[in-house]
């Protein structure tokens, strides 16, 4: 192979998004998340105080959502790094917290 002096050919990116793979940082996502009790009975603020604890300054949002018979889910957004498994582990965190029957990811999205 020759040494190159100079560039061979000029590529335009312009008007291009890269995610996370320029500059070294990771992008940051918002993550809502809808958490199921295990029974109408589920004390909310206990969830919300153990979601509180696991996420810290992260937890944006906690809102209690009738779904029926009673029964009341919470909908949370959390931020996070846009890194691979992330969002499972998140996940497996919220399932471990006492009276969480379920946990579902609704959306991401890029902050």
């Amino acid at each position: 192979m020759r040494p190159l002096s100079r560039p061979e050919c000029v590529i335009c990116l312009q008007g291009m998004w890269f995610s996370g793979a320029i500059g070294g940082s990771l992008a940051r996502v918002a993550v809502t998340f809808r958490i199921m009790p295990e029974d109408a009975e589920v004390d909310l603020k206990a969830v919300t105080k153990g979601l509180q604890e696991a996420f810290g300054e992260d937890l944006r949002d906690v809102v209690e959502t009738p779904v029926a018979f009673g029964l009341v889910a919470l909908e949370t957004m959390v931020l996070m790094d846009d890194a691979g498994g992330l969002i499972e582990e998140s996940e497996k965190s919220i399932q471990a917290l006492k009276g969480v029957s379920s946990v579902e990811t609704l959306s991401v999205d890029l902050v």
